[in-house]
């Protein structure tokens, strides 16, 4: 996945505060989504598929993403 870094300002909140689905970036560097918690994982990392546990009070910067489809 290609990743392209267009924002300025970092605003942090607590990684409980955002939702399943939602794209955050992690220590400066990676780019991850919320899923729904199982217990093992509740993000995945958008660049190389791998899946973490992040403590609901790490503080993360939320961030807009977008999708784009190449045939």
């Amino acid at each position: 996945m290609e990743i392209n870094r267009e924002r300025k300002k970092k605003n942090y909140i607590a990684f409980n505060n955002i939702k399943a689905g939602a794209v955050f970036e992690l220590h400066d560097n990676m780019i991850l989504m919320k899923m729904v918690e199982n217990y093992e994982t509740n993000a995945v990392d958008l660049e190389d598929g791998v899946q973490y546990f992040i403590d609901d009070d790490e503080p993360v910067v939320p961030v807009f993403a977008t999708v784009t489809i190449k045939e």
